[in-house]
């Protein structure tokens, strides 16, 4: 069951996620763009980035093991946007 319906604005997705202290998985520019502006103003979320060129370049094997590897780096999230990338 989704929380939002289809067309929700995507601040609206990224603060629900920011207030409840979740992390928000995307590769869609337009919310790096909020992040962005977020990082700009001091405000606190979390969120799991890839371009979305590299997902082309990543099964989803790749992914779930780069998802995987971060969920056990005492550093993650040091800074608010965690990059993921294909392996070389």
């Amino acid at each position: 069951m989704d929380v939002f319906p289809a067309q929700t604005e995507d601040e609206v997705l990224f603060e629900y996620a920011a207030r409840d202290g979740l992390v928000f998985v995307t590769s869609d520019k337009g919310i790096h763009a909020i992040a962005r502006a977020w990082l700009d103003r001091g405000r606190p979320f979390r969120m799991v980035f890839w371009r979305f060129t590299h997902h082309t370049r990543m099964s989803d094997g790749d992914f779930v093991s780069a998802l995987e590897a971060l969920s056990r780096n005492p550093d993650a999230f040091a800074y608010s946007i965690e990059y993921i990338k294909p392996s070389a």
